[in-house]
């Protein structure tokens, strides 16, 4: 009788320490599922994380630490220049513009002009970096915006707006007091134009830095649907910079950035405002860029293109235009050039000494007619929005926004801290679950052992002797 008591009562305690056990981790999975709901509202990611989880190795290094490191490269220029008088003649090049002319006012080019465009790339990775951080991520927490993907979003667009309503604005300062303006003909009539005002110089280099800066952004920060796409854009709009500036055909830049860059204000600006939450005037301003858009890249910009291939010929002669000289030598009185030195002679022999042939202009035109075939593919995903907003959805950009579809939608409400204190619990939880079958199965065979007088032997109950 008195062993069935003890029994009866070692049952009781070995169901009552179970209900105890679940009870804990009921308690545990509750609080992991709090976390990941709360964890969106306690951070953001900041601009040196916003794309490092799914990068390894250097670029993830350079993302986390990119301010650090531009500031850093910044900072020891400045340093060597202001500390070692000798260097300053070299090191100067870096931090104004290289070949002014006194008797024109104004300035040649050649390649010293590259150690201001690398200067540039840096400012820009600094000023990129540091205001995503410092100003559009608290912007963003402070109007509502919670998760990583839009926060990060959010903050690029910004960005970009700041960068192209400056540039834009100043290329139409420049365009607009310009011989060329609205005269796509006069573009030509003072070819080659070796020498250049000061501020057209400098927008024309900066605007370069920027470009290959993006070219470094995309392969250091997390891809998107759209990389290889953008990363062949950027390519060839750092190549026609790059080219049209060594070729001294700088005018024509200056009207095709004005045409691009008033395109890249109304997207991000419309983009911004549905991350706001604005989604009726999103949908305005989206449709407002969608007109700009069609106008400029689709239509302005092909009589640019046709001016090229039409009016070159009519105002512009062909051959080679040695250093200071404005009229060439013929076609058929130069000997036959390599391509190679054809095309890289602006950049790496004479900048000054120029061979401007059908070949070249063919060249210039088959570049600008790809990025034309580029933005027809995306003007026709960008019609699909339009439909969808008609249809009364939201306007939203198709082209990047959406990566990873399956994948960025669950991670969208979740922040990376969120991922690791659920891993961290997790793991807690794991843990817990071993030590409480452990005390199940020792604490309530000890107490059943205790009072039977049983004997635990590998983890088995075996009947002892009953006293």
């Amino acid at each position: 009788m008195a062993a069935t008591t003890r029994a009866q009562s070692a049952r009781s305690t070995s169901a009552s320490v179970q209900n105890g056990s679940n009870g804990v981790k009921n308690e545990l999975r509750s609080r992991t599922k709090a976390t990941k709901g709360s964890g969106a509202r306690r951070r953001s990611p900041d601009a040196s994380s916003a794309s490092a989880p799914k990068q390894s190795g250097v670029a993830s290094f350079i993302v986390e630490h990119q301010i650090k490191l531009s500031l850093f490269i910044l900072q020891a220029l400045f340093s060597l220049y202001f500390m070692f008088p000798a260097s300053r003649p070299t090191l100067s090049k870096f931090f104004r513009l290289s070949y002014f002319d006194r008797t024109t006012g104004e300035y040649g080019k050649g390649m010293e002009d590259w150690y201001l465009v690398g200067f540039w790339v840096i400012v820009f990775t600094f000023l990129r970096a540091s205001a995503i951080e410092y100003l559009f991520f608290p912007f963003a927490r402070k109007n509502g915006i919670r998760t990583h993907k839009a926060l990060v979003r959010f903050a690029e667009q910004a960005w970009l707006l700041l960068y192209y309503t400056f540039f834009w604005t100043l290329g139409m300062h420049l365009y607009h007091n310009s011989k060329y303006w609205l005269d796509l003909k006069a573009m030509w009539t003072d070819y080659p134009v070796r020498q250049l005002d000061g501020v057209f110089k400098w927008y024309y280099l900066v605007q370069t830095a920027f470009w290959l800066q993006q070219i470094f952004v995309i392969n250091i920060e997390e891809r998107r649907k759209d990389h290889i796409q953008m990363y062949t854009h950027h390519i060839v709009t750092s190549l026609l910079l790059m080219g049209s500036y060594g070729f001294h055909c700088s005018q024509v830049g200056n009207v095709i950035l004005c045409l691009m860059d008033v395109v890249d204000i109304l997207l991000p600006a419309a983009k911004m405002l549905k991350y706001l939450g604005y989604q009726t005037i999103c949908d305005i301003m989206f449709g407002l860029f969608m007109v700009v858009w069609f106008i400029g890249r689709h239509v302005f910009y092909m009589m640019v293109c046709w001016s090229i291939h039409y009016d070159i010929p009519k105002v512009v002669r062909f051959g080679r235009y040695p250093p200071g000289q404005k009229d060439p030598i013929p076609m058929d009185q130069i000997k036959t050039v390599p391509i190679h030195e054809l095309l890289l002679k602006p950049f790496w022999y004479n900048v000054n000494d120029t061979y401007w042939t059908p070949g070249v202009r063919d060249i210039f035109l088959g570049l600008l007619l790809f990025l034309q075939v580029i933005t027809i593919i995306w003007f026709f995903m960008i019609c699909r929005v339009a439909a969808k907003v008609l249809k009364g959805g939201e306007a939203d950009d198709s082209r990047s926004d959406n990566e990873d579809d399956g994948e960025e939608e669950e991670e969208d409400d979740e922040t990376w801290e969120d991922k690791e204190n659920a891993a961290h619990i997790s793991k807690k939880e794991h843990e817990m679950n071993v030590l409480l079958d452990r005390i199940s199965k020792e604490g309530v065979l000890r107490s059943v052992n205790s009072g039977c007088g049983g004997v635990v032997s590998g983890g088995n109950l075996s009947a002892g002797p009953i006293s």
